[in-house]
């Protein structure tokens, strides 16, 4: 090629560079370069997975250039990266306008995006083998690539020019998808199948044509390539087409629904979301935060969209409904993530858009169907019904029996389980024990589980309001469907409150076992939890409640401990599991993850549970528990309490972002007022605050057999037990503290904290 060293394209070759950012603008809005170009080759080091890109130079404009001398050169091409392992490229918006040459030869395990440029001429038949990672939307091709349904007018449609007058004309009202799930029926629609994973740069139609849908964009790491099918077994709220939202897809980039050959008229385009990765359980993986566009027909419906916003909470639907004028016969749904929100919090590549469903749904009335088409339609109906009706019958039939029957199974073992752990107790001085509900007496209580009735969520399940049928107020927590390791919670978490009654306690009053349900029936404490009241301001604490609410956890701790005919350690002591009752009496609640133990045994050995941030650090790493881990957590959940705020948070200076180490320092410099919520407007008993500090700082040590029991720590809070604490500089932070309980023999050290 003229200008053109065959030395210089081989160096080239062998060292490509990452490629550019291209404009996303159409051919329509750029002055496009009318000459042709020659696509050659595009590769990638397989290392260190770096896009890579080696275009060609121009096509000579000398007459005299011989088709021998170019065939040489894209030889040499050839060999210089044919020992290259993987190849992925990404030439988007590139304004080519024609294919010159072989395409990309050698490439099956490639994959490529060559949309929105100006190709024109036949597909080559090669291009086939990336198939499907291949996206060639928006050109001007005028061929079909046989080893495949896509047709180059379908290519060709898809864009803002009106070319879609070479497909087909409209023949479809509508259409619905299940993103990432398989084929189901809702309320006599039938959601089609949208479970394949697509990769970086590809194309999938749909069997009977009605829509495809495209991904642009590739991630991958050592940790893996992104996920674009995400799956849940939790319960959705605000839904009664659970199925609908257990799967959903997602793309790194764009990710785009093409509705093809619709009749032309005005739709209702619903957007069915669930935020089913991020969840809203007040933990580390809540701070994640999805955004994204949403566009259709190239206008922008929603900017920086979040799913949780929406929807009032993670795993909760929300639908986006929209009325949109199709006029030539295509309609594109385009979600399109701009860089904004978290990228890997819960897990690697949690971003990006992320659907549930799709729905369009024609606004005006359909034309009938002719009589050739209605008749030829119902032949073949017909004749597909005889032949199966009866097998699919039977099949069914044997297959819903054997369901019921072990499902009924399943549930009877459960509830003998339940009730087994409940009567393994003899509760004194309780009349009446917890009962077993129906599930539709619970179902009647909380108004089918209506959305203005549910008081909140967490990562076991959701809380709702209810009202039996004597006109008792409950509160109905609904555990999610899992594992039979969660059905062994739910029967450790109706014996142990069954087991227990205390006023700083919540009382079960039953619960439901039908099926996979698996429901608690708890006393209603009106003002919800600790958390909201602390971190979500619901509620305005002054001093006096804070203190008692102190003194009230620490009571039913030291009950659980030390009063119990069983010890129990709870293992999840924080401001999310403490509820609030109309006078603001506190409540300890969860206890899912309870332990109990023998008077013979220490400690226990076991798997470690709990929420990061209250988690006793001997107990993270070695896994031994005693109830010293209730101490450590109890401390945590002072500190919070006395500075209204969590014990980890990233958006406050370097030196408090961790809640206990910066209220140790605080103490070092004898400025622990600093530590006050600022609501409190500095009107806090000094020598109360005070005391409360060095017990919660107590309470907090690193090592277990430097904190209190349950019972000192709630006499030091009361006054009851006097403290002294000399700070000597040796041990956190170069300094060591010496801490001894005045009217015991017993002597606290910390030596580390």
């Amino acid at each position: 090629m003229a200008g053109t060293s065959k030395q210089a394209r081989k160096k080239r070759a062998l060292s490509p560079e990452r490629p550019t950012e291209t404009s996303q603008s159409s051919a329509e809005e750029e002055d496009v370069d009318t000459s042709s170009h020659v696509l050659t080759d595009v590769s990638t080091d397989h290392s260190d997975e770096n896009y890579k890109e080696s275009e060609s130079s121009s096509a000579s404009d000398s007459e005299s250039s011989s088709n021998e001398e170019e065939e040489e050169e894209e030889d040499e091409e050839e060999e210089a990266v044919k020992n290259q392992k993987k190849r992925k490229a990404i030439m988007q918006s590139t304004s080519f306008i024609s294919v010159v040459g072989k395409w990309v030869n050698g490439c099956g395990s490639s994959s490529m995006d060559a949309s929105k440029n100006q190709f024109s001429g036949t597909v080559p038949s090669s291009a086939s083998r990336l198939s499907p990672q291949l996206n060639l939307l928006w050109n001007h091709f005028d061929q079909t690539i046989k080893e495949t349904r896509l047709t180059a007018a379908t290519f060709n449609c898809l864009t803002s020019v009106p070319r879609c007058t070479q497909t087909s004309s409209g023949i479809y009202g509508g259409f619905a998808i299940n993103c990432g799930g398989p084929n189901i029926e809702i309320n006599q629609t039938i959601f089609s199948s949208n479970s394949q994973s697509i990769g970086g740069a590809s194309y999938f139609q749909s069997d009977d044509g009605r829509w495809g849908v495209s991904n642009i964009g590739f991630q991958s790491d050592e940790d893996g390539a992104f996920p674009t099918i995400v799956s849940t077994s939790n319960i959705i709220q605000n839904t009664h087409d659970q199925e609908l939202y257990q799967t959903a897809l997602g793309a790194p980039s764009s990710l785009a629904y093409y509705g093809l050959t619709m009749l032309n008229g005005v739709y209702k385009v619903e957007l069915h979301f669930a935020e089913i990765s991020i969840t809203s359980d007040g933990t580390w993986k809540s701070l994640g935060q999805r955004l994204f566009d949403i566009f259709i027909q190239g206008d922008r419906k929603e900017k920086d969209f979040d799913i949780r916003a929406a929807a009032n909470g993670s795993f909760s639907a929300v639908v986006k409904s929209y009325h949109i004028n199709v006029t030539q016969n295509v309609l594109e749904i385009h979600l399109l993530w701009s860089g904004k929100g978290t990228c890997c919090v819960p897990d690697t590549w949690t971003y990006g858009p992320l659907i549930s469903a799709v729905r369009v749904i024609a606004e005006f009335e359909l034309p009938k169907s002719s009589p050739s088409k209605t008749g030829k339609l119902s032949a073949i109906l017909g004749s597909c019904i005889l032949a199966t009706a009866l097998m699919v019958g039977c099949i069914i039939l044997h297959v819903m029996r054997r369901r019921r029957r072990k499902l009924k199974i399943k549930s009877f073992n459960l509830q003998n389980a339940v009730e087994a752990s409940m009567g393994a107790w003899e509760i004194p001085c309780v009349e009446v024990k917890p009962q077993i509900f129906t599930f539709n007496q619970i179902r009647i209580a909380t108004e089918d589980f209506h959305e203005k009735n549910k008081l909140g969520q967490g990562g076991s399940g959701s809380v709702y309001k209810g009202a039996l049928a004597d006109g008792t107020m409950v509160a109905i927590k609904q555990l999610s469907c899992s594992a039979d390791k969660d059905n062994q919670e739910f029967i450790n978490e109706v014996g142990t409150i069954s087991a227990v009654q205390h006023r700083n306690l919540v009382k079960l009053l039953g619960c439901c076992v039908e099926g996979n349900c698996r429901i608690l029936v708890l006393e209603l404490l009106e003002n919800n939890s600790l958390y909201q009241a602390l971190f979500k301001k619901k509620l305005s604490l002054d001093w006096t409640t804070r203190f008692i609410i102190c003194i009230q956890i620490a009571q039913g701790l030291t009950y659980l401990h030390e009063e119990s005919r069983t010890r129990i350690v709870h293992r999840d002591i924080k401001a999310g599991n403490v509820l609030l009752d109309r006078k603001l009496n506190a409540k300890i609640a969860d206890f899912g993850l309870a332990k109990l133990f023998g008077d013979d045994k220490i400690h226990i050995t076991t798997r470690v549970a709990g929420t990061i941030g209250y988690l006793d650090p001997e107990y993270a790493i070695r896994g031994k528990l005693t109830e010293k881990a209730d101490v450590y957590s109890f401390g945590i959940l002072l500190l919070e309490i006395l500075s209204g705020r969590s014990n980890i948070n990233t958006q406050l200076p370097e030196e408090q972002i961790f809640l206990r180490e910066w209220a140790w320092q605080l103490y070092e410099e004898k400025r622990i007022e600093n530590l006050a919520d600022e609501s409190l407007g500095g009107n806090f008993a000094m020598e109360e605050f005070a005391r409360t500090v060095h017990v919660a700082l107590l309470c907090a040590q690193s090592t277990a057999e430097m904190r209190p029991k349950m019972s000192e720590a709630l006499s030091m809070l009361t006054g009851s037990l006097d403290i002294k604490l000399t700070i000597n500089r040796s041990g956190f932070s170069a300094h060591h503290n010496q801490l001894s309980l005045q009217g015991s023999n017993t002597t606290f050290r910390q030596t580390t904290f």
